[in-house]
């Protein structure tokens, strides 16, 4: 596409005017603000930690630089919340969700484009560092203990064939991954420690499921 003569003189006489110390001045800003704006992303990073954490908070207030992605700073362990129910309070038996880790032996599913929505929330569950209270977590156990068949779907199976367990407990386990030689001799895919039990509960307490602080 040909410009028309008259337009393109005319755009580079309006060039010609700028003023040279608003080219300098934009050029300043530039220089100053995108490193500036680079202070959000690397603020985890714990040898510059405390070198930028001083920068972060004069930025702050001014709410012009920002992360602007999902997760600002990931974590960096694993804990996993696994469901086990028991009809007789001695013999316990694990409830497998589809997604998230649970057996040791269970590859990790592919999940997108789909959003497991209850396995990824409970990514979320122990983060806080304190018993897990949150409302759809204790739904899901008042379901599982006297309804089961409303929240059948979400398990790879139900390890007590549509019959509601006397009782419930979660077991707080850190999950890691092995390495190939372990995984060849062994099949696991994780290896987990555990770090605490709470419970039991049955339906006639489960609103009350764990510990306040």
């Amino acid at each position: 596409m040909r410009v028309a003569p008259t337009v393109r003189a005319r755009t580079a006489a309006k060039a010609s005017h700028t003023p040279r110390w608003r080219a300098l001045a934009l050029w300043v800003l530039v220089a100053v603000w995108v490193p500036l704006s680079l202070v959000p992303f690397f603020h985890f990073i714990p040898p510059l930690r405390g070198t930028l954490q001083e920068w972060r908070s004069r930025l702050e207030p001014f709410r012009s630089v920002n992360a602007y992605h999902l997760f600002a700073s990931m974590t960096y362990v694993r804990n996993e919340a696994v469901i086990e129910g028991s009809s007789d309070g001695h013999t316990w038996s694990a409830y497998e969700f589809h997604y998230k880790p649970g057996a040791v032996t269970r590859a990790p599913g592919f999940v997108a484009p789909h959003q497991p929505r209850v396995d990824f929330q409970m990514w979320f569950l122990l983060l806080r560092g304190r018993a897990p209270r949150d409302r759809y977590f204790q739904n899901l156990l008042a379901r599982m203990l006297t309804s089961p068949d409303a929240v059948r779907p979400l398990f790879v199976r139900d390890p007590f064939d549509g019959r509601p367990p006397k009782w419930l407990r979660v077991q707080v386990y850190r999950y890691r991954f092995t390495d190939d030689a372990v995984r060849r001799t062994t099949g696991a895919w994780w290896q987990r420690e555990l770090l605490a039990s709470l419970g039991p509960v049955s339906a006639d307490d489960f609103a009350g499921a764990f510990p306040r602080d």
